[in-house]
């Protein structure tokens, strides 16, 4: 499993307001997919990384997806701003994101699914927690990875704002709800 998450966005503050829960949502889904009694996963096959740039979370993605193995089942979390483009394609956000400058500067969907394509794991869970999540899934992404094992769980619509935590120390609404069902 890798977990992103990022919370705030200094190269584009006026765009990308710092979030409350990202942090929170990382370490909190991490403790929930190892805990030793209910969890999905060991430790050591759980990655996180949190308040880094677009290239590094590009990296980690393509890290997780070409280590896999047939036989393996991926996990893939983000937490953070998520913005489209004018095609409505969404774009997740790293740490160095600007929505002026997107194409050299935020995680492109498009590359991601490519990425899942090529992998040969056996299954991929895609969880998003942002703003415009839905749109990840775009038009005909249910043909491109038809019989491949791939699910999406998004905590917005393509053009739906997703919710961030109330205070510092919370989880946003929608991985609270989330870690609370891995727990049972």
């Amino acid at each position: 499993a890798l977990l992103v998450g990022n919370w705030t966005y200094p190269d584009d503050a006026a765009n990308l307001p710092p979030l409350n829960g990202p942090h929170n949502d990382v370490s909190q889904l991490m403790q929930a997919l190892t805990d030793p009694d209910v969890g999905l996963f060991r430790p050591i096959n759980v990655r996180q990384l949190t308040e880094r740039s677009s290239v590094e979370i590009t990296n980690g993605l393509q890290g997780l997806f070409q280590e896999a193995t047939k036989d393996d089942v991926l996990l893939v979390y983000y937490s953070g701003h998520g913005f489209t483009n004018d095609r409505g394609e969404l774009l997740l956000c790293g740490r160095n994101s600007r929505t002026d400058q997107w194409r050299g500067t935020a995680v492109r969907a498009r590359d991601i699914k490519e990425m899942i394509e090529e992998c040969p794991a056996a299954a991929v869970a895609v969880v998003l927690d942002c703003c415009h999540a839905g749109a990840f899934k775009g038009a005909g992404f249910a043909e491109e990875v038809a019989g491949k094992g791939t699910f999406v769980l998004s905590a917005a619509r393509p053009r739906d704002r997703a919710r961030d935590a109330q205070y510092a120390t919370g989880l946003s609404p929608f991985t609270g709800h989330l870690v609370d069902g891995f727990k049972g």
